[in-house]
């Protein structure tokens, strides 16, 4: 069932599921996107289920998941079928943007993928038995880079060690034709292969209709330090990211390098370069890019997620070499972020580390979707942590336990606490009081904080 029924998007009624395997896979991606769903889960054995406005959710009219359906996540790249014959578009999990006819060959599945124009112009040609379908993720590996005036046919080089075979674990991203773009990944539960989608809006949307407050708008016009991102699993961190790159992108001229796995949002040109790198294609890993990317001559550096120490080590380093470095971090507020940033250190080092991030730093932002009180949806709730000397001097004397009390009293730094952010959605009406004491950091208190809430209510008006 689809609650609650004052959605209209919930209320679709079920529609039929095709016959074959090779049409569910692209069926289940579409009907997420019309059902208003943020993520899709396939899962052997069980039927497709939905997060829909954050609630798990079972795909009406829909039978269990079976191994033929997930088939074209082992063909790799080359085959995502939709019908015996069709053109669709493809993102592969390199990052190349494909038109592609899709085939039958004697009794066997084929594919003509060519880039899209703006890309390599090259055809690749790649045949797949999928009455024996591989487990092995095989993933394409383009020939050496060459440029034709017209598109000739050349040959297919497949890794001999794939990622999924290697890993166990594979992230990629595909593109539907009239649906969207979905970030994916693919893994195994108990022996079989499982995988899980997330749409992917094609509309980056402003910070402020994301929810965000002024002062994360002029953050962006920081031209040098690290600003970070955190939150849980779904809430918005990457939304936020690309449209913080949005912002900067059409506001300043510059050069944006992100660093990526896989790469989600896709930007255009506008007053500044954006050069989009996905690890595992353009480079094998996220400290890597980041030990080569100041010799790229970025203004701005993207990192999707630090997450483990080399990456973070360099992009402190870079973020004091003058550069602006944006990431995430999966914590859930700035005290917590500070800890992770040191503790990942070994013990010896933690020292230096400390006066690194106190010099470089420059904001934390953490966020939570919540749900509306109506049940319209989901509304963003935030707290902001900017650096001044106070918080500076806090984090080299390693008493981040202080921090919150300076941010309740840095209103005019811009900065504000979850708590604050809860009871300003309370006195709006966007969100019930109980599911804002289920999400302050100090329930008993919240009721004390709502004058402040209020407050900020009337200044938005």
């Amino acid at each position: 069932m689809f609650p609650p029924e004052n959605n209209a998007k919930l209320r679709v009624p079920p529609t039929a599921v095709p016959a074959t395997a090779e049409n569910r896979l692209d069926f289940y991606c579409r009907q997420a996107e019309q059902r208003g769903a943020s993520d899709l889960f396939l899962h052997e054995g069980l039927p497709p289920r939905l997060r829909v406005e954050g609630a798990l959710v079972e795909f009406p009219g829909a039978g269990p998941v079976t191994a033929a359906d997930l088939a074209p996540l082992n063909a790799g790249a080359a085959a995502f079928p939709g019908s015996a014959e069709r053109d669709f578009h493809y993102v592969a999990s390199f990052g190349s943007r494909f038109r592609v006819q899709s085939h039958r060959v004697l009794g066997r599945q084929a594919a003509v993928l060519r880039i899209d124009p703006g890309d390599r112009s090259r055809w690749f040609r790649k045949v797949h038995d999928h009455r024996f379908p591989s487990r092995l993720a095989q993933r394409l590996r383009v020939p050496a880079r060459c440029h034709h005036r017209r598109p000739r046919r050349v040959r297919l080089r497949i890794q001999n060690l794939p990622l999924l075979e290697k890993e166990w674990e594979l992230d990629f991203a595909l593109q539907i034709e009239s649906v969207g773009r979905f970030r994916a990944n693919a893994h195994y539960n108990r022996g079989n292969l499982q995988a899980a989608f997330r749409l992917i809006a094609d509309h980056i949307a402003s910070l402020a209709d994301l929810g965000h407050r002024p002062i994360v708008q002029q953050l962006c016009n920081l031209r040098e330090g690290l600003i970070l991102v955190t939150g849980i699993t779904g809430s918005g961190k990457s939304t936020t990211l690309a449209a913080m790159v949005e912002h900067i992108s059409r506001l300043r001229s510059g050069v944006i390098i992100s660093v990526e796995d896989p790469i989600e949002y896709i930007f255009q040109h506008a007053a500044c370069i954006i050069k989009q790198r996905e690890v595992g294609v353009d480079t094998h890993s996220f400290a890597a890019a980041l030990r080569h990317v100041l010799r790229q001559d970025p203004d701005v550096i993207l990192v999707s997620e630090l997450r483990d120490l080399e990456t973070i080590r360099t992009a402190i380093t870079a973020a004091e070499t003058g550069h602006l470095v944006i990431s995430t971090l999966h914590t859930i507020n700035a005290p917590k972020t500070l800890d992770r940033l040191i503790d990942v250190f070994p013990g010896d080092q933690q020292p230096q580390v400390i006066a690194q991030i106190a010099n470089c730093l420059q904001a934390v932002i953490s966020q939570r979707l919540l749900p509306r009180s109506d049940g319209s949806g989901r509304v963003l709730a935030s707290e902001v942590m900017v650096m001044n000397h106070a918080v500076r001097a806090c984090i080299r004397q390693r008493k981040v336990e202080q921090i919150p009390s300076l941010m309740q009293i840095g209103a005019r730094d811009g900065m504000h606490t979850l708590d604050e952010s809860l009871a300003d959605l309370v006195f709006t009406g966007q969100i019930t009081a109980e599911e804002a004491r289920h999400h302050a950091s100090r329930p008993d208190a919240l009721n004390e904080r709502m004058p402040r809430g209020a407050a900020l209510g009337r200044a938005r008006r």
